[in-house]
């Protein structure tokens, strides 16, 4: 079996789970729907080849928040190394510093999962690329305090004063330094990749949190 690193960029297909029906249990958290993002591939285990294959999963609000150009938050992940024994991914997780907590790999479970029902959450990571560092020109939201009093009268016609403070967020033109953190994550294929397998998805969920799922899938012609 071949593999290849992949490079080049596909384009991305986002739908919902409430249209793949056969996905919407798998991917469906607390009664919220999830978007999947997914391209389609040969099966590497009927051709022995792993093709281009990277998925992106966009950012697009924080993108548009900052002003950025599109895919400068990017998540990928390209299936590198599939065959009998093993299923490997080179991923890359990005987000506006200072939040090292998103880029971690520790921070986030994975699994993968397919058709025929098939599901497995011991994956490892096998190893860390370099993180990078991007200043780019964007919005940054600057944080501006104010105090606000409050006055009123109390039973006896006595006035009452009260301050708190009053902080606004207001967008202005600055440096955005994207931070980004490649890394490897492989799984043994014990019989679940098939020349039969309809589709394969990877699965990566931020620790402590249900809103951040993030589903890659290969439909597998």
């Amino acid at each position: 079996m071949t593999h290849h690193q992949t490079t080049s960029t596909h384009a991305t297909l986002w739908r919902t789970l409430g249209v793949l029906g056969l996905m919407a249990g798998a991917a469906t958290t607390g009664g919220c729907v999830k978007h999947i993002y997914a391209i389609n591939m040969n099966n590497p285990i009927v051709t022995g080849v792993v093709e281009s294959n990277r998925i992106e999963a966009r950012q697009r609000s924080l993108e548009h928040y900052h002003q950025l150009p599109a895919h400068t938050l990017s998540n990928t992940a390209s299936i590198t190394e599939l065959n009998d024994k093993r299923i490997c991914f080179d991923l890359e997780l990005r987000a506006i510093a200072p939040n090292d907590n998103y880029i971690d790999p520790n921070n986030w479970d994975m699994g993968i999962f397919g058709k025929p029902d098939f599901s497995n959450d011991n994956g490892s990571r096998e190893g860390l690329g370099q993180r990078r560092e991007t200043d780019m020109q964007g919005m940054i939201g600057v944080k501006t305090t104010r105090v606000e009093r409050t006055c009123t009268k109390d039973a006896k016609g006595k006035e009452v004063c009260k301050d708190r403070e009053v902080v606004t967020t207001v967008k202005q033109p600055g440096t955005v330094k994207v931070i980004a953190q490649p890394y490897k994550a492989c799984f043994a294929n014990a019989g679940y990749v098939t020349p039969n397998t309809k589709f394969l998805s990877l699965r990566l969920r931020r620790k402590g949190t249900l809103a951040s799922n993030i589903f890659f899938q290969w439909d597998f012609r």
